[in-house]
């Protein structure tokens, strides 16, 4: 713990530095949000390793909390792939990581309110890909007889099943695959965030599945009626940097809430100085970016 705080003394030492220049270039911006992100990454890392108490931290989570708990660290490894590809100036792939790091936030939080049937349907409908593994595999065993590596993974999910309690008659029989019969949209309206869907779910399916808008934007050239491949990364800039580090930051701060592992506020303070230092970092580099729309 002791090199925790003193790690986190260092955040706190280095938010009192100045911020850059107004109208600094967009690397200078990039340099300090760089830092910033990797101070914001090790206190989201903080976070997840936190444990309520010395029982806890020693024997683990019961299962339905585990699953609250896999989220944060799922957080913590996609925000590190979204740094990893800021930092190597990859706007394309930290894009994809900004839909599925918002998925993960917007999930945990309609977790930390959920009731035990909630993660009773997590847990089950998170074998949708198994059941319709288990369904070819019958398909082709009709035909022919199953090779050595079908029955391997024939085992495997019976396995996992079976650690999870759910009858092979249960997943067969099953038609919906929605956390709690809902689906993203509805998640959203749960933790009143639906206004946000156009624009982090809907928008980033361009990013993840491929399409036109995404194609003509980042992929391809276009000169007069043709084009031509565009092979190189688009750089990033704070537009996108800051808010999804200030998603993450905030979120971080719940989880802390929830597991009630932060009770003197010490790092849930840091990690509040980083994401306002973030949202006035924001306000600074878009100030006058807009002013003509």
């Amino acid at each position: 713990m002791e090199t925790i705080i003193s790690k986190l003394n260092s955040v706190k030492m280095w938010l009192s530095n100045p911020f850059p220049p107004e109208h600094s270039s967009d690397d200078d911006y990039m340099h300090y949000i760089m830092e910033l992100m990797s101070y914001a990454h090790y206190s989201i890392k903080v976070s997840a390793s936190m444990a309520p108490n010395e029982v806890v931290a020693e024997r683990g989570y019961i299962k339905h909390r585990a699953i609250v708990v896999g989220h944060i660290v799922r957080l913590v490894k996609l925000y590190h792939g979204f740094t990893t590809h800021i930092g190597k100036r990859e706007l394309q792939l930290a894009y994809i990581m900004t839909r599925l790091i918002y998925e993960c936030i917007i999930k945990m939080e309609y977790l930390f309110t959920a009731k035990r049937s909630t993660f009773k349907s997590f847990v089950f409908t998170s074998y949708r890909s198994e059941k319709e593994t288990l369904e070819n595999l019958d398909l082709i065993k009709s035909g022919r007889p199953l090779m050595n590596i079908e029955k391997v993974i024939i085992k495997k999910i019976k396995s996992r099943l079976h650690k999870d309690r759910i009858s092979l008659r249960q997943l067969k029989a099953n038609k919906n695959w929605k956390l709690d019969g809902k689906d993203f949209k509805q998640i959203l309206i749960s933790v009143k965030k639906e206004i946000d869907y156009p624009f982090l779910f809907g928008q980033g399916s361009s990013f993840i599945h491929g399409n036109w808008y995404e194609m003509s934007i980042f992929n391809l050239d276009k000169k007069g009626r043709y084009y031509l491949p565009d092979i190189e990364f688009s750089d990033p800039d704070p537009r996108i940097a800051l808010p999804v580090t200030i998603a993450a930051l905030n979120s971080s701060m719940d989880f802390l809430k929830w597991n009630k592992s932060d009770p003197e506020k010490y790092v849930s303070s840091t990690i509040q100085a980083l994401s306002d230092r973030s949202k006035l970092l924001y306000d600074q580099y878009c100030k006058g970016k807009y002013t003509d729309a």
